[in-house]
């Protein structure tokens, strides 16, 4: 019995080591491809995922302004929740079941003729070979709602006006086309920056600039 004891000591010392482990690694690749991609810092608090459903959260993750722009968080968000298919992370694409996002926050920020969401879209896009990871990634069930935006335009001379963001939901990000770490991040960015940008526009918040985000839209 003291064997027995001992050996299933030892294996649960071992998964909890290996769990510590996996987060670890998995809150590194988030930061640092995002960091890459993006072109400015992002940070996560916490990552806890379970080693045997693969299900897990993500805490305390935020996207710091581009350069030319404020300090504050360009988008964030307390947790996500999401499921991974725990295989996949040894294979060259990673499979995420499901990934929903809850209560977001985004800051539209407005610079002479530049818009932050907008340039890190941009970043995303011009991303060279060698800030992208080798990895694949597919998201088969994405949902962001009940999302907070809050706008601050220099052209109207605003700061800390809110809008809302409409529930966004995508299926089989990047199954079909084997999309590589950027292209789906681009894929489920853009989709945000143009519903935020629309409203704002519709809502004559940004008057003075809807040219140029009608442009963006559009392209």
């Amino acid at each position: 019995m003291k064997i027995l004891a001992s050996i299933v000591g030892a294996i649960a010392v071992a998964l909890f080591a290996l769990t510590l482990t996996i987060d670890g690694i998995v809150k590194n690749n988030i930061e640092e491809s995002a960091s890459a991609l993006l072109k400015t810092e992002v940070k996560v608090s916490d990552v806890d995922l379970s080693i045997f459903s693969g299900k897990g959260e993500i805490e305390g993750f935020a996207v710091i302004n581009p350069k030319g722009f404020s300090e504050q968080v360009a988008i964030g968000f307390e947790q996500m929740n999401l499921e991974v298919k725990l295989s996949s992370l040894l294979s060259d694409t990673v499979i995420v079941e499901e990934l929903i996002v809850q209560n977001p926050s985004v800051r539209l920020e407005q610079k002479e003729n530049k818009i932050n969401l907008k340039e890190l879209n941009n970043n995303i896009s011009s991303a060279s070979s060698k800030d992208e990871s080798s990895k694949k990634l597919v998201i088969n069930y994405f949902l962001m709602e009940e999302g907070r935006a809050t706008i601050s335009s220099e052209a109207d001379e605003i700061d800390g006006t809110e809008a809302t963001i409409s529930r966004l939901e995508l299926i089989d990000i990047g199954k079909n086309s084997s999309n590589t770490l950027q292209q789906t991040m681009q894929q489920i960015l853009e989709p945000v920056i143009q519903e935020l940008v629309s409203k704002t526009v519709k809502n004559q918040i940004l008057n003075q600039i809807e040219n140029a985000v009608n442009d963006f839209i559009d392209g």
